[in-house]
């Protein structure tokens, strides 16, 4: 209903009831979101669904969860700062996404208004690896350990409205446990 009406398919808005479809739209989309790393995680608790793997382009991967996170990128005025070189693994597409989003989602969540967002990717001859940074306060040290614990945040704020469940970094840390990664 709200992509409706951001979308003015029902007649045409004011400015100020676009504003709102829109706050709609994001918060809906948040929500969504939340709902899904419960989900997930409580799928991750009780049965591990069927890993997958097949050939996956991390870069191309990458981009696609970037596109996806555009408007929360624009809204923050975010530096984005992509450095992807082509890798090739084998995993599973969907927790590769998940693990990728959920990354993404911090680093815009914590970065402040103008900041950066950087994110990298490599390979070696023995291992994948995937860099995501933001210039927002960071992790103290004492609680980096911490932090990959279901329903656990640390210390630090997000800048701006939405809070998260404590659950996305833990989601991150099983699905590479999943690919044998760290």
């Amino acid at each position: 209903g709200a992509d409706l009406l951001v979308e003015e398919a029902v007649g045409p808005l004011s400015a100020g009831q676009r504003e709102v479809a829109g706050i709609l739209r994001r918060n809906g989309l948040q929500l969504q979101k939340l709902i899904d790393n419960l989900l997930g995680f409580s799928r991750l608790q009780t049965q591990s669904p069927a890993f997958s793997p097949t050939a996956v382009d991390l870069s191309h991967l990458v981009q696609q969860v970037v596109t996806d996170q555009r408007p929360a990128i624009r809204k923050k005025e975010l530096n984005l700062q992509l450095t992807l070189n082509a890798v090739q693994l084998t995993g599973d597409a969907e927790r590769l996404r998940i693990i990728v989003d959920n990354l993404l989602s911090n680093a815009v969540k914590f970065a402040p208004l103008q900041g950066t967002v950087r994110i990298s990717s490599g390979a070696d001859p023995q291992q994948v690896w995937l860099q995501v940074e933001d210039s927002g306060p960071g992790i103290a040290s004492e609680e980096r350990d911490e932090v990959f614990q279901p329903f656990v945040q640390g210390s630090a704020q997000a800048i701006g409205p939405l809070r998260g469940t404590g659950l996305g970094l833990s989601i991150v840390r099983e699905l590479v446990q999943d690919h044998g990664g760290r």
